[in-house]
């Protein structure tokens, strides 16, 4: 009985861990009306097709999340020489078969390099994998790190399904090397640029070694962040809130005070 109940804790453990690795996206039905195979939205405007172009900008310390959606290929045509031994092609040309032909799409993966550090990404499809004629999404999510400009690309990587030439050669997949889908540039601005020159509220005693008190004139929601940029305190206030060193420890912190109107943002020192 003891074993099966730890089989079963496994089972469920591995299901579970299964369906939460996919991220919670959803294609963007602007892009997936449209029914063309690509990366969306564009980084650039396509003549005659007026849809949103480019992608958000983030903040330093605060959640960011974007979504790109991914419409696949069905099938295409192309040269296939590079992807065959020589012998294939050599007998193809003797035969007079062309090597420019109509090859299936198996799937097409895609993966995304040179984010800032603390933004990652996540797919709706295990291993950014996708069918042939399917639509899909990837999750680009995290709290930014350091402020700039990143340009990154979204790379594809092709599988293909070649048909058999009786005599010839026999059916065969094989990948068509990465390459960039789309490009982006991703704009991350820093703190400094919210706010920090006309502060309202006020934080004392800071640095501090035991307590410390928010001052704000109107209700406001207080969120403090640690140095890894993780969410460790939240709350609605109406003026002064004291909080005691044992609610955070120590160490550098960044305190966001915001309403629907302007947002504030403190680094506070815990000794």
């Amino acid at each position: 009985m003891l074993i099966f109940k730890k089989v079963l804790l496994l089972f469920v453990f591995f299901i579970t861990s299964f369906f939460t690795s996919f991220s919670q996206c959803t294609p963007d039905f602007i892009y997936t009306s449209i029914g063309v195979p690509g990366v969306y939205p564009p980084s650039i405007q396509i003549p005659n097709l007026p849809v949103p172009t480019g992608i958000s900008e983030g903040n330093i310390g605060e959640n960011y999340n974007q979504t790109i959606t991914v419409i696949i290929m069905q099938d295409t045509t192309l040269d296939v020489s590079s992807f065959l031994p020589p012998s294939a092609v050599t007998a193809m040309n003797f035969a007079g078969i062309s090597t420019v032909m109509n090859v299936g799409v198996n799937h097409i993966t895609f993966d995304i390099q040179n984010l800032p550090n603390g933004i990652s990404y996540q797919c709706n499809s295990s291993n950014c994998e996708y069918q042939s004629d399917a639509d899909g999404c990837i999750k680009i999510t995290g709290v930014p790190l350091e402020k700039g400009t990143f340009p990154f690309e979204v790379n594809m990587t092709i599988n293909i399904q070649i048909p058999s030439i009786s005599g010839i050669l026999p059916a065969m997949s094989v990948d068509i090397p990465s390459f960039s889908a789309q490009n982006y540039d991703l704009v991350i601005n820093d703190v400094t640029t919210i706010n920090e020159i006309n502060h309202i509220s006020n934080i004392y005693p800071n640095p501090t070694s035991s307590e410390f008190t928010v001052n704000v004139n109107h209700p406001k929601n207080i969120s403090i962040y640690n140095n890894l940029m993780q969410l460790v305190y939240s709350k609605n206030v109406i003026n002064n809130i004291t909080i005691n060193k044992t609610e955070l420890g120590s160490g550098v912190f960044i305190i966001k005070v915001s309403d629907k109107n302007i947002i504030e943002k403190y680094k506070l020192i815990i000794k």
